[in-house]
């Protein structure tokens, strides 16, 4: 369709009694020139927790892998050296830790379930990233240009034990910090344009790994 040819396709809904009600109460969407019914997602501003995807020495040894590989300065920005503060590795898949893609695949797999999102498979290695005192990532969104436009769902997993470090809550926008995810083993699935931080450590330090689902990019 060409960018002149972008009909009005908005209706009140059958019994409305406003012409100006923009919510459809029946959710079946519209219909576009040709027949075809433009159907809803009510799933886009979902977030996905599952528990006990991992046990303890599952995360153990993942951070074991993580701290095993070249490891980086998180810093994003010249700009402010403060964004992002953490230390992060990549991991790429291979024989031994094959078992880590399969287990955060069948997570994906079940929280897509409801999440319905057209998905192609891991577009990137798994990222580990380990927060110290002062640690955090102000407001950000995975998805950007290059290929990070292809994400669709981030996935964020939380390999270290909830005693070992104060602070450093996973906060989403508008859910809020999301407390049920500090539980070790733990998995979050949520699309990739969903606007979060992790506010800063306070003591201690906090391990985590992320995994980025790609497929089609938004469009």
């Amino acid at each position: 369709m060409s960018a002149r040819e972008l009909p009005f396709l908005w209706a009140p809904p059958p019994g409305s009694s406003s012409g100006i009600a923009f919510i459809d109460p029946t959710g079946e969407g519209f219909t576009a020139p040709g027949g075809e019914r433009l159907r809803p997602n009510p799933h886009l501003q979902d977030v996905q927790l599952l528990e006990g995807v991992f046990d303890a020495a599952e995360c153990e040894r993942i951070i074991e892998l993580g701290r095993s590989r070249p490891r980086w300065d998180g810093r994003c920005t010249s700009e402010d050296p403060s964004y992002r503060v953490c230390v992060t590795s990549w991991m790429e898949q291979e024989a031994g830790n094959r078992w880590i893609f399969d287990r955060v695949a069948r997570a994906v797999h079940e929280a897509n379930g409801i999440l319905a999102f057209d998905l192609s498979g891991f577009g990137e290695p798994l990222h580990c990233v380990e927060y110290g005192a002062g640690g955090g990532f102000e407001w950000h969104s995975d998805l950007t240009a290059g290929r990070a436009s292809n994400r669709k769902l981030s996935v964020s997993i939380q390999l270290s034990d909830p005693a070992d470090y104060r602070g450093g809550e996973l906060e989403l926008c508008p859910h809020g910090v999301m407390k049920g995810f500090r539980a070790r083993g733990s998995v979050l699935v949520f699309p990739a344009y969903i606007p979060h931080r992790v506010l800063r450590i306070e003591s201690g330090v906090r391990h985590a790994m992320v995994a980025w689902i790609h497929g089609p990019a938004f469009r």
